[in-house]
């Protein structure tokens, strides 16, 4: 099958450090299979090309798509969104953090098609953005760079900076047409939600 967006590389954020987890998320198993894998499979029905970056690349060399060590490890997602960009001839990436198991691909084609035109594109639910859930265009590389090199991390603060007209803010009326639950924007950032995500999956196989 051909992936449905040509001009969009697909880019799963695997570098975070994990601490409240206690070991690294990108090799969680969730319902039979390591996670990130199965999110690298999702992502290939969707784009040509699939990059994972990691802080650390050796656990990785199995996957089937492009596995790049972050330019500069322990300066967050905003880096790995640079070095992705880096390694991307797209006009845009799809960005998701490895440790989201219910991802939707109609979310993201929603996404994907509201963000045409705009710098960023994001969910927004009960006031809180996903920017580990988002569209970048290539215009937002230089306004990036320039808030890394000002030391500003912060992802949130810096899709804040941009002129609104520039984000499109995809809010919760709009996801829950496709994805009644928000389900696709659930992250595992401790022991605690992976068991939490486990049973919502056993309950979905009910």
């Amino acid at each position: 099958m051909s992936p449905q967006f040509n001009n969009i590389t697909g880019v799963i954020l695997a570098g975070g450090e994990s601490k409240r987890m206690g070991r690294d998320k990108a090799t969680l198993e969730f319902s039979g299979d390591r996670l990130i894998k199965k999110t690298v499979c999702l992502f290939k029905s969707l784009f040509p090309t699939v990059i994972v970056i990691s802080k650390e690349t050796d656990h990785l060399k199995d996957l089937d798509c492009l596995v790049i060590e972050d330019m500069l490890p322990d300066r967050g997602a905003m880096i790995g969104i640079l070095t992705a960009f880096k390694h991307s001839r797209a006009e845009a990436i799809f960005v998701a953090a490895c440790d989201m198991p219910f991802l939707n691909k109609e979310l993201i084609s929603y996404i994907i098609s509201e963000g045409a035109g705009f710098d960023v594109a994001l969910p927004v639910v009960a006031g809180k953005k996903h920017p580990l859930h988002a569209l970048y265009s290539r215009a937002s590389l230089e306004p990036m760079s320039e808030a890394l090199k000002k030391g500003k991390k912060s992802l949130n603060a810096f899709i804040d900076s941009l002129a609104p007209e520039k984000v499109r803010l995809i809010d919760e009326e709009e996801i829950k047409q496709v994805d009644a639950e928000a389900l696709s924007l659930f992250n595992m950032n401790t022991v605690e939600e992976l068991e939490i995500a486990k049973s919502i999956m056993r309950k979905t196989l009910e």
